[in-house]
Formats: structure tokens, sequence, C-alpha cells
């Protein structure tokens, strides 16, 4: 007996096959949105669109940078989305913010939670992930991320720290910023362990409980940090090293994370080669010209061949 369709038969027949193309065929993501996990306690996205200033991300040529806050993460969710363009993925990138999120958590991106990551994390934090998650060319290479000693501008003594005197300079951290920790115990300074807050290390700092912490160092024309109506400015000719490099991450469970990681790598490729990563990164301020021959705290680490 011959087998035909009739015309409502083959509709329903299209009908069901559109229906299990579209639940299990993930591969496409052309038209669709890649949501980036961004931190809530620090919603970047209002100081992101301000320094787009109207432009796609895509379109930036050269960072012009608000004078507000760091300036890193902003950057680096621009170099995000260049990179998955030039690597062949046009899937619209949307940043979502988590309450859950911190910079040493990553379980979300184990479970496939989460696709990615909208800025880099340190590769001493996720190299033992190395299973579940898909990790970058490194966007912050060894030995170019950089920190300013900190402090309050009427702490005078603090400011007329040498290299001589550095191994009487009492700076705070805290253990679980294991850059900052590293880097601080390879160098003469006093180290204070504390579990609080970022802004309760400032404060700290404000009232000469201690001497300064690491920060990064700012656009400002003296390096300046002003917050909460204080202003802190770095110790001069003293840098130190933190040590390791940053990466994007992807999720290898997540159903689209191969796909998205290929194109990632691929552009990042793209932008290291035409120089655009590092200059981005000097636009920023992250890598500041003004401290380039300044002493290094921590040179000894310069000597490691590592991530």
């Amino acid at each position: 007996m011959k087998f035909t369709f009739s015309n409502i038969s083959l509709n329903y027949f299209c009908r069901i096959l559109l229906t299990l193309c579209l639940l299990y065929c993930p591969a496409t993501l052309a038209d669709s949105v890649i949501y980036a996990d961004i931190l809530k306690a620090e919603d970047y996205r209002l100081r992101y669109n301000l320094a787009l200033g109207g432009q796609k991300a895509i379109d930036i040529k050269d960072y012009t940078p608000t004078k507000v806050g760091s300036q890193r993460e902003i950057v680096e969710m621009i170099i995000l989305q260049k990179a998955l363009y030039l690597g062949g993925e046009k899937s619209t990138i949307a940043f979502n913010p988590k309450d859950s999120l911190t910079l040493r958590e990553v379980t979300s991106l184990v479970k496939g939670d989460s696709l990615l990551y909208g800025n880099t994390l340190w590769f001493e934090m996720i190299k033992d992930y190395q299973g579940s998650l898909y990790i970058s060319d490194p966007l912050i290479r060894y030995g170019e991320y950089e920190a300013g000693f900190y402090t309050s501008r009427s702490n005078k003594k603090a400011l007329s720290t040498t290299m001589e005197t550095l191994k009487d300079l009492k700076v705070i951290t805290s253990s679980q910023w294991g850059a900052d920790w590293r880097a601080l115990h390879n160098s003469p300074v006093q180290t204070i362990n504390f579990m609080g807050s970022w802004i309760d290390m400032l404060s700290m700092v404000e009232y000469q409980v201690v001497d300064a912490m690491l920060i990064n160092f700012s656009l400002q024309e003296d390096l300046s940090l002003m917050f909460d109506d204080k202003t802190y400015i770095p110790i001069p000719n003293i840098k130190i090293m933190l040590p390791g490099s940053r990466h994007f991450v992807v999720s290898k469970k997540h159903p689209n994370g191969a796909q998205v990681f290929n194109a990632l790598n691929k552009g990042i490729k793209i932008m290291r080669e035409s120089g655009e990563i590092e200059k981005l990164y000097r636009q920023a301020g992250f890598i500041n010209s003004k401290v380039k021959g300044w002493s290094i705290a921590n040179s000894t680490m310069l000597t490691v061949d590592a991530k």
C-alpha cells in the first residue's frame, strides 16, 4: 500500500520537527541573547553604559574612561563583546547581576547554570576547575597587574616610605585575596589579615590603624583616589606586582559553552595580535604609564614562570 501525507498531516509533521529542533539543537545562537554574569553588589552596568556613550561595545575603537571607580571591569565588559563578535558570535550580550556571585565563587559555572562571567578571574582561582570550565587565553598576562600602596593623604610617615623602610609598612589585605596575599608575603611589608569588607579596610587606612592597602592605580593625574569625600594617594615610587594571569571562563556543562568559548578565544587571539587588548587596558588606566619606572616591592616574583 502506498503511503502519502495529507496537507494537514504534512503541516503537523513540520511543526513537530521545528519544535524538536528548537528544543534539542542549541548550536545556533544567532539572534539570541548570551547572558554574562557580573557582581550585583558592584553593578558596573551604569558606569559601563556611561563609558559607551551611546555606542555599541563592538564599535569602540578607543576607550574614554570616566574618573569614577575602577575601569578594569568596564573595559573587560567591552573586550568580552568585541572578542565574541570577532570570533564569529553575533548574539546580543546581556550582563546579568547576581546576588550570589563573588570573585571566589564559580559554582554556577561548574554546574552549568551560568554560561560565562563578564569579567576575568585569576588563573590560580580557577585552575582546579579545568574539568568543568573552559579557560580563555590570558587577558592580563603574568606581570601586567600592578597596584599601589594607597594611604591617607594625611599619613606623612607612610608617604615617606622608601624601599629601605618598606619593612615598617603595615598593609591590610585579606587572605582570601590570593594574588594580593602572595604578593605581599613576597615583599618586605608587614601584612595584616582582615576578613571584613573593602570599605572597612579603607576606613582603617583613613584612621591610620594600618598604613596602606593595595589598590589599582587611578586615572587622576596625581593617581589619587576619592571615596566618600576622602582622598587616598599611593606611596610614591613604589608599586607591587600581583602574581598570576586573569582569564575569561566559560562553563563546559552549559549547552552553548563550547560554541561560545571557541568564538571568544578566537576573538581574543585576534585582539591580542592587533594590540587592541593592551591598548584598551592602557586607555582605561589599568596599565599605567605614570608608574612605569617605579620600584617593585616584590620584584623577585617577576622571575616566576607561571600563569
